[in-house]
């Protein structure tokens, strides 16, 4: 089983057994499959595919390699048994403010913002890695976090 930090991947803008630009075939290779993948209309290949909580993203093709890692807070996770991302402190309840403690309590070094045009919030990390919160019920709550390359 593989385990990543949401912390190292905040600090780093990497996982640390899975980087950017690998092949699908890794996935299934190092992941074995899920039953968690997104394919587009037009495209032959899934886009997306799920694992625990992280989202892996491609882009259409076959020699594609990986280009996006994004976590969904508001969905389920995927059921998967080789892959973990340790971030049992971070639910779609968290807020900008609970998020910020935990960032400085593990040496996470950040921007924060809110954004003036509309319902958003913004973390952005020293690994190049956006923390975005939505607007609910005039709270701003965990939507997702990601970062493409």
């Amino acid at each position: 089983m593989i385990i990543e930090s949401i912390y190292d991947f905040l600090r780093e803008g990497a996982l640390k057994n899975i980087p950017f630009g690998v092949k699908r075939q890794f996935l299934k290779e190092v992941l074995a499959d899920t039953d968690w993948v997104y394919t587009a209309v037009d495209d032959v290949l899934p886009s997306v595919y799920k694992y625990d909580v992280i989202e892996f993203h491609f882009m259409p093709g076959d020699h594609s390699g990986l280009v996006g890692i994004t976590s969904n807070f508001i969905t389920d996770a995927a059921n998967t048994v080789n892959f973990k991302l340790f971030c049992d402190e971070w639910s779609a309840q968290s807020t900008p403010e609970s998020i910020e403690r935990l960032l400085v309590q593990h040496g996470v070094s950040f921007v924060s913002r809110q954004y003036a045009y509309d319902d958003a919030w913004e973390i952005y990390t020293e690994g190049d890695v956006s923390i975005l919160f939505s607007k609910e019920d005039g709270q701003f709550l965990l939507e997702k976090i990601g970062r493409f390359i």
